[in-house]
């Protein structure tokens, strides 16, 4: 799974960037300091811009926040198991 993420970020940059590190912030174990990693060579490489990156990256983990503290504060117990045998944590 990990290669493909990377591929994913690779192919698709910003959005997938955006996606992966949001779906990790909500608790999903995903590599995410591995693809911070391969960003940031992508960026030394030109291929992305690293300003670009660091706001993408950085809202995409706010935004995983405020979802998984929305849930944990107004689910039920109910929905937070649920979405913690999804997730698999």
């Amino acid at each position: 799974m990990r290669e493909q993420l990377l591929a994913a970020v690779s192919q698709y940059g910003s959005p997938a960037l955006f996606a992966v590190v949001m779906v990790a912030s909500l608790g999903a174990p995903l590599p995410i300091a591995l693809l911070l990693i391969v960003t940031g060579s992508l960026a030394a490489q030109g291929a992305m811009d690293i300003w670009t990156a660091i706001v993408v990256a950085g809202t995409g983990s706010v935004l995983g926040d405020l979802g998984g503290y929305a849930i944990g504060r107004w689910g039920s117990a109910a929905l937070v198991d649920c979405l913690s045998r999804v997730i698999g944590n």
